[in-house]
Parts: C-alpha cells; sequence; structure tokens
C-alpha cells in the first residue's frame, strides 16, 4: 500500500507526466477525463508509475471509493489523494474492491477515519484494517461473480446514457421543426410563451400544515415531502423559481406549489407533456432576478419567445416520440436499481461469509 506523488508546483521538477488524483477514481471505473499532468524525476517514474491490477483507493473526500488500473493508458501515474494497492501471494483486487464498496456502504471505514475537517484514511490505519482470506480458488470465484454484477449494471448505465443522447438529439431536431413527421406539413408558428400557458408562482405553505399527513408537495428540486389537509388540484409541469434555475418536472398528482416554483395553470389547449418538453429549450438563465437571492421572473418568462406546431396532433406526436424514450429510459433505471439491490444482497452473504460458493476440489459450505 503506497500513497501518490505530492503535489507540489514549487519543487516538483523533471518530465510531465500524466497522473491520477481523486476525481479520476470513481467506484469500479477510471475517469480519464479527469487526470492532470505534473512533472516528474526519474525516482518519480519508478515509484509513481500504475501497473496492470493495481488498485487506486481514495485517501479523502469519498474515503475507500476504489477501482481497478486495466492499462487505460499506456503509461500513468497516480498522486498523493490516492493509495496504491498491490496484492501479496496473488491476493483478487476484484475482491478487494467488492469488500471496500461494500464497507463504504455499511459505514466500515468509521474506526480507520482521521476527521479534521475533511475526512482522511490514513495509511497506517488502513492496514490495519481486517478482510477475509479464503483461498485463492474461492477469491476468483467472487471476482468473476462481482465483474458478472458489475459488467451488467455497467452495460444498463451505458445503455442509460445512449437513450438520453438519442433523446437529447431527438428533441433538437424535432422541437424545432427540422423535423417532422409525415402526414404534418402545417406551419410552426411563433408567439411568446405567456399565449401557450399561464405560468403561476406557488405559495407559502401555511405553519399550521408543515409537519407530516398524506399530501404531496413538489419543491424547486423537484423532490417530493408530505404535508397533511392540503391539496390543489393543477396540471402538471413544475419549473424551478429557486434552486436550481430551470429544471423542469412533471408532477402528474395533486400537489401543493411551493413559492420556490412556478407552475403551469393553464395549458391554452396545448398538450401538456409537448409543453413538459417544450420548457426544456427555455434558457431559464437570461430570465435570472437581477438582485438578491437568484430566481425566474414569471413576467419575463411569459415574453419568452417560442416556436411550436399549430397542430394538437403534431404536438402529441412529438410527446409520445419522447415519452417513449423516457419510458424506456425508466425501465432501464428500474432494472439498475434492482441489479444493485441484488448486489447488495450478494454482498451480505458473501462477503461476511454467511454464505459460500462452491470451489471446485473443495467441500461445499
Amino acid at each position: 500500500m503506497q500513497l501518490g506523488k505530492m503535489l507540489d508546483a514549487a519543487r516538483n521538477a523533471g518530465e510531465r507526466k500524466l497522473y491520477l488524483g481523486n476525481r479520476s477514481v470513481q467506484w469500479g471505473r477510471i475517469d480519464l477525463s479527469a487526470a492532470g499532468v505534473v512533472p516528474m524525476t526519474r525516482t518519480d517514474l519508478h515509484r509513481y508509475r500504475l501497473r496492470q491490477g493495481d488498485l487506486l483507493v481514495c485517501e479523502g473526500g469519498e474515503v475507500g471509493r476504489a477501482a481497478i488500473w486495466r492499462n487505460q493508458l499506456s503509461e500513468c501515474y497516480f498522486q498523493k489523494a490516492l493509495h496504491r494497492l498491490r496484492p501479496k501471494k496473488g491476493y483478487d483486487v476484484r475482491l478487494m474492491l467488492a469488500l471496500l464498496e461494500y464497507r463504504a456502504s455499511t459505514g466500515g471505514f468509521a474506526n480507520y477515519v482521521t476527521q479534521t475537517s475533511i475526512a482522511h484514511l490514513p495509511r497506517d490505519k488502513f492496514i490495519q484494517m481486517p478482510i477475509p482470506l479464503p483461498s485463492l480458488s474461492e477469491q476468483r470465484r467472487l471476482g468473476d461473480l462481482f465483474d458478472d454484477l458489475n459488467g451488467c449494471i455497467g452495460s444498463l448505465q451505458r445503455l442509460v446514457v445512449k437513450k438520453q443522447a438519442v433523446k437529447q438529439g431527438l428533441m433538437q431536431q424535432l422541437l424545432t421543426g427540422r423535423m417532422r413527421f409525415p402526414g404534418f406539413t402545417a406551419s410552426w408558428r411563433t408567439t411568446n410563451l405567456g399565449a401557450v400557458v399561464t405560468l403561476q408562482r406557488g405559495f407559502d405553505l401555511p405553519s399550521r400544515l408543515r409537519r407530516r399527513g398524506a399530501v404531496p408537495i413538489v419543491s424547486s428540486s423537484g423532490t417530493s415531502g408530505w404535508h397533511d389537509h392540503v391539496m390543489v388540484k393543477a396540471p402538471g409541469v413544475v419549473t424551478g423559481r429557486y434552486g436550481t434555475i430551470g429544471e423542469v418536472f412533471f408532477q402528474s398528482v395533486d400537489f401543493w406549489p411551493l413559492n420556490t416554483t412556478l407552475w403551469v395553470s393553464d395549458f391554452h389547449g396545448n398538450d401538456e407533456r409537448f409543453i413538459f418538453y417544450m420548457l426544456h429549450r427555455v434558457d431559464f438563465a437570461t430570465h435570472s432576478g437581477k438582485s438578491g437571492v437568484p430566481g425566474v421572473n414569471r413576467n419575463d418568462l411569459h415574453a419568452n419567445l417560442v416556436t411550436l406546431p399549430v397542430s394538437i396532433d403534431e404536438q402529441r406526436a412529438i410527446a409520445d416520440a419522447l415519452s417513449a424514450i423516457d419510458h424506456q429510459v425508466g425501465h432501464l433505471e428500474r432494472m439498475i436499481t434492482k441489479k444493485e439491490s441484488l448486489k447488495k444482497g450478494v454482498m451480505q452473504e458473501l462477503l461476511t461469509g454467511r454464505s459460500r460458493l462452491p470451489v471446485q476440489g473443495e467441500s461445499d459450505e
């Protein structure tokens, strides 16, 4: 176990080389886009060069976050924010990665972390952390199993990214009229947003109602809380007023719109799903308040020019196409959640020794 290269602009000298820092190491993967460059001496080049199978572990930030170096580059080094673990006697780093992920999810680093302003995992404490020592054949079986689970989850996540990229491309084509569905030839109209929808500012929640109950509310962050005795029937598009400006949410149940949101109180005969997607193309930043807390000025937003189909049928056709991708993404995300739950259950069983994998040549336990 070894910490990486200290970054010191005043003292570092030598040949400039690519290095990985804390941001480059995500759970189970290396983000090369976050790599940096640092001068290194000949001694540094020997000491901090990464090899196939090195396990990189975050020393600070999200303590214990780890990924395996698989020679993604022909030459790379690592910074002091990372521990590099190299196995002795063939310990399978895939098993070690799974153990670290399990410990992180169960608070298992608490006794090994030094807490100042930021949590750190110092080497002298890290090396004292106990780990199971199954046979090499059982380690390989466990490593193969977690490789399969991680590979399945990773494939689904990459598919989500691809679907989202397709959706973004379609939105640019369909919401601007560059691409038209067969059968629709009518011209689009350009008007101000206020002629298409009526945006209403939300309300203050009375203090007597600020307790747990049975009616959902929607905040500017898009998260749902629960309060009772309040039910405001309203159409479903909500935009952020404060907080993350310009996020657009679709809330299909009854809700109490807080004063930190804007919500559509009238669609003026337009398809509400189309309006939901159209609002994603509005540049909310240009309508942010000029003083005080950043927010969206409703009157300015109503004056924003938008272009949309006159035909409600074309609006629905566009909304159907984009909704179909959203449904696919939602299905994939639910599959990811199930696979991650399965993985967590497998970790609880196999990484604690409650259950064992049968290994050829060894008795089943």
